[in-house]
């Protein structure tokens, strides 16, 4: 796998579904007053909030894999990635199709930050 193809993994993880996951974290903190911390935070006791704290990475996940398989290996969206090192990367033949399984197995294990759930490993920060 080419160093700009993991730049844009690295970058996937870490901007967009690390910060989507602390995003949705902090709209269970308690005097959360977004609409969304509004929202979550009247109906939920302490159990509610739990069952959404574990769930978040796993909605978060599930929709960037369908954004990367189904948009991006599946030629869908025709996305191209502007790497540091000047090279322009068109993902789908870039990735080989493969982009949804290298999110689900390796990248989120070498990159994130925060937890989630590795159906696919031993390794695994996992939802505890």
């Amino acid at each position: 796998m080419s160093d700009d193809l993991l730049e844009f993994a690295r970058i996937l993880v870490q901007a967009v579904r690390d910060e989507a996951v602390r995003n949705c974290d902090n709209y269970l903190l308690p005097g959360d007053h977004t609409p969304v911390g509004r929202r979550w935070a009247h109906p939920t006791d302490g159990a509610c909030k739990e069952a959404i704290r574990r769930a978040i990475p796993d909605i978060v996940d599930e929709t960037l894999f369908y954004l990367i398989n189904r948009g991006i290996d599946q030629g869908m969206l025709q996305l191209t990635f502007h790497a540091s090192s000047g090279r322009t990367l068109d993902l789908t033949e870039a990735g080989d199709g493969e982009l949804g399984g290298w999110f689900m197995t390796a990248w989120r294990q070498e990159y994130s930050q925060e937890r989630f759930s590795d159906d696919f490993g031993a390794s695994a920060r996992a939802l505890e």
